[in-house]
């Protein structure tokens, strides 16, 4: 016992030191792992927050661009037959070289493509022609001014004849691309809104 009075305060602070050990640094552990979740869950707040602001913004944009499509879809072929549609192109692009006045050399219609980005169609025909320059030009400004959009995909052009202050002859082989809408597409601002 005499032992024990002698190192009284040594075996007090041995005893302080194990209730610190034991009973306060595991508390200030699950303190601490606590205070990092919640700070955790905090920027997680913070995120969705930010997100949530940024909703009407959002959906202003999805409105903008769904108006855009509907505008677009416009100057693309509506949703048909492809075969059908080809001979219609086909039967138009002859009649209006023959209306300009040029002769069709040949015509032959390329692989089908699915757009993989945009629900399109894509339809390509190459052909040739020729005739007088003039007539070349005014018949390539008419395809420009067409009401459906068609891509000049190819172009090649060849000179014959040519005279100081004339254009001459000209053989113009190109590859057009048409395109069609593969789905039902909007026409008017209320079908956007309806799916919305």
């Amino acid at each position: 016992m005499n032992e024990l009075k002698k190192h009284a305060l040594a075996l007090s602070l041995i005893a302080i030191l194990i209730i610190i050990k034991f009973l306060f640094i595991p508390i200030i552990d699950w303190q601490n792992e606590k205070q990092s979740r919640l700070a955790l869950l905090e920027r997680k707040i913070a995120k969705i927050d930010v997100l949530m602001q940024g909703k009407e913004e959002i959906s202003n944009w999805k409105n903008v661009l769904e108006q855009q499509l509907v505008n677009l879809s416009n100057d693309f072929y509506a949703k048909q037959d492809g075969e059908k549609f080809k001979r219609q192109q086909q039967k138009l692009i002859e009649a209006e070289v023959k209306a300009f006045n040029l002769k069709m050399n040949n015509i032959g219609w390329k692989t089908t493509i699915d757009n993989p980005v945009a629900p399109l169609t894509q339809y390509s025909v190459s052909y040739s022609f020729t005739g007088q320059g003039t007539e070349v030009i005014n018949y390539l400004l008419s395809i420009n001014a067409a009401d459906k959009y068609s891509e000049i995909a190819e172009f090649n052009a060849t000179f014959a004849r040519k005279y100081p202050g004339q254009i001459g002859r000209l053989t113009i082989r190109l590859r057009r691309t048409f395109y069609m809408n593969v789905n039902e597409m909007l026409t008017t601002t209320e079908q956007v809104e309806v799916t919305t």
